[in-house]
């Protein structure tokens, strides 16, 4: 029935998965892949200068499937992989240090600090993505991009086309703003979602509906608009912050 409602509220319009021919776009080396949490990350624009912290924004499941609980402030022993599959030899590694936020209890969203400051990305050519100010709407054409998990060899990034489908979908089982019909696997939740009328991130993927070999044909995604307000000019995050529009514990 879900299904089919999507289907009745978007057109034909969508790209299937292909992989990204190396340095297609500078903004994919942005986007990364978590080697412990199995999903897509990826690095955003913060306050605070060149000295500041980097963070990188995933979806809170990738963390823990715990629905009642909203982490701040834990420990994460993970490392995230910058530029695969962009023609480096290697890809650029940056260890985690903490999850400043994580949950899906009303978002599914982490927020997590990199032991590395904006410079430390800087200098190895990745630039933060940004985040859009506006909210997507119905039709809006969009491009997912990330990581789908694979065991037998290196993930490599793939992208695909679509558009806003739905606002709001309360039939998802994990929170969500909206749905899309750019098509992702598993491994891809955290991946950026971009308009391409814009070139900014306006969501970040959730989970989806599987229509054949796992392949999701409609997908749920977090607007990212509420993130900006929990960090300072110095880039630090903080709940504590008037401006934070993110759920906290009370």
């Amino acid at each position: 029935m879900w299904v089919s409602l999507l289907l009745a509220l978007s057109s034909a319009w969508a790209g299937p998965l292909a992989p990204v021919a190396p340095y297609r776009s500078a903004q994919y080396a942005a986007i990364g892949h978590d080697d412990v949490l199995h999903c897509t990350a990826f690095y955003f624009k913060t306050p605070g200068g060149r000295e500041a912290p980097a963070y990188v924004l995933s979806a809170g499941h990738c963390y823990s499937r715990s629905t009642g609980e909203i982490f701040s402030n834990t420990a994460l022993e993970s490392q995230i992989q910058f530029k695969m599959g962009m023609g480096e030899k290697t890809p650029v590694l940056f260890k985690t240090r903490r999850v400043a936020y994580s949950t899906i209890k009303g978002h599914d969203l982490m927020i997590a600090e990199l032991a590395a400051t904006q410079a430390d990305l800087e200098r190895v050519g990745i630039t933060p993505l940004e985040l859009s100010e506006s909210k997507a709407q119905i039709d809006d054409l969009v491009e997912l991009v990330g990581f789908p998990a694979n065991k037998e060899s290196p993930p490599q990034m793939q992208r695909s086309t679509g558009m806003v489908t739905a606002l709001n979908p309360s039939t998802s089982y994990l929170p969500s703003d909206f749905a899309h019909s750019a098509e992702g696997l598993p491994g891809m939740s955290g991946s950026p979602i971009f308009s391409l009328r814009t070139g900014k991130v306006v969501g970040i993927n959730g989970g989806g509906v599987s229509h054949k070999k796992d392949v999701y044909l409609y997908s749920f995604a977090q607007f990212s608009k509420s993130i900006y307000g929990c960090f300072d000019h110095k880039g630090g995050f903080s709940m504590k912050r008037q401006s934070c529009g993110l759920r906290t514990t009370k």
